[in-house]
């Protein structure tokens, strides 16, 4: 749950500079044309790169967490795997310890009787 809710923030977080970076962009190009357009529009686009790599690590630590939740899945479904394939042991370790190598002749060999009595 934890890294849910950090994947969530970090969204967010991503969605926000994403905006700031759409705004910068929208600023810079409202500036053309003024007196100090050359300045303010340096301006912006400093702080728009400054915003592009706020977006770009945001958006590692996004891959980072979403690595590390589909680790935990990976883990959670081999231990259900192991502990299943335990059951199915057990199970057939049960079925097993009733049935000895005598007891299995002497079904085969009763079944084998029928078969024959049927056939004649």
């Amino acid at each position: 749950k934890g890294l849910e809710s950090r994947l969530q923030l970090l969204e967010s977080q991503a969605e926000q500079a994403q905006a700031k970076a759409m705004q910068m962009h929208k600023k810079s190009k409202a500036s053309k044309g003024t007196a100090s357009s050359r300045s303010s529009a340096l301006f912006h686009l400093k702080r728009s790169k400054m915003i592009q790599l706020e977006i770009d690590r945001v958006s590692q630590n996004i891959l980072n967490v979403e690595a590390a939740l589909n680790t935990i899945e990976r883990a959670q479904v081999d231990s259900q795997v192991l502990s299943s394939m335990q059951q199915a042991s057990e199970a057939l370790r049960a079925a097993r310890s009733s049935q000895d190598v005598e007891t299995v002749d002497d079904v085969f060999l009763d079944y084998q009787d029928e078969v024959d009595k049927a056939n004649l």
